[in-house]
C-alpha cells in the first residue's frame, strides 16, 4: 500500500496493475520518480502525482486546472517543482494507461 508522504494519515487508493508496470518501467530508466496524471471526477482539471518508483509512495501532487489533456501546461507545473519528464525531454508522449491515466518518468531538471 502506498503512502502520501506529505501526510501519511491521508489514505491512498490502491495502485492498479498498469501503474505498477509503469513504476517498474520508470525504475528501469534509472529514475526515482514517475509522474502519474488523472483527470478529476468533474474532468475540469488533472491531478499529477509524483510517485517514488521503489516504494510507490506519493511524494507530492499538483492540480493543473485544465479540462482537456494539455501536456505543455503540465510540463510547466513540473518544471516549477524542479522536474522534467522523459516525454518532454525526448519530444515524446505521456504513456496512456487503461484506466484513463497517463504516466511518464521524471528527472530532476538538468539531469535529463
Amino acid at each position: 500500500m502506498s503512502r502520501y508522504l506529505p501526510d501519511p494519515s491521508i489514505p491512498v487508493a490502491p495502485l492498479g496493475a498498469d501503474v505498477h508496470a509503469a513504476l517498474g518501467a520508470a525504475m528501469r530508466t534509472g529514475t526515482d520518480l514517475l509522474a502519474l496524471a488523472y483527470p478529476t471526477p468533474e474532468e475540469d482539471a488533472w491531478v499529477v502525482s509524483l510517485v517514488e518508483t521503489t516504494t510507490a509512495d506519493i511524494r507530492t501532487h499538483v492540480v493543473v486546472g485544465v479540462g482537456e489533456w494539455e501536456p505543455e501546461r503540465l510540463e510547466r507545473e513540473l518544471a516549477a517543482l524542479g522536474y522534467v519528464s522523459l516525454a518532454h525531454a525526448t519530444g515524446g508522449f505521456w504513456n496512456v494507461i487503461s484506466d484513463g491515466g497517463r504516466t511518464t518518468p521524471l528527472y530532476p531538471a538538468g539531469q535529463e
